[in-house]
């Protein structure tokens, strides 16, 4: 499902996409930080944006940081992919 999808999807065709927030490109092009994503992320939400963020490698204590940013106003989701890196399969 691409952004795009995601609008189609909650049946508002006119919503606005999603701000994505992406650690390896948010230093203007380059990977910044983890403080610039809660940033960029808390920045759109006080403008009623929806914001996706891709945050790779975390663990329960740093999902915590952007998970608090939903506050008690807004439906927060996570998705953890964890994939196994001992074999050759990918």
């Amino acid at each position: 499902m691409d952004i795009d999808d995601v609008s189609k999807a909650e049946g508002d065709e006119t919503k606005e996409k999603p701000i994505l927030v992406i650690l390896d490109t948010i230093g203007n092009g380059k990977s910044g930080t983890k403080g610039q994503c809660l940033k960029a992320a808390a920045t759109a939400l006080k403008d009623g944006k929806s914001v996706f963020i891709d945050r790779c490698n975390l663990d329960r204590e740093q999902r915590a940081e952007f998970v608090k940013l939903g506050g008690t106003n807004i439906d927060v989701h996570s998705i953890v992919l964890d994939h196994c890196t001992e074999s050759g399969n990918n």
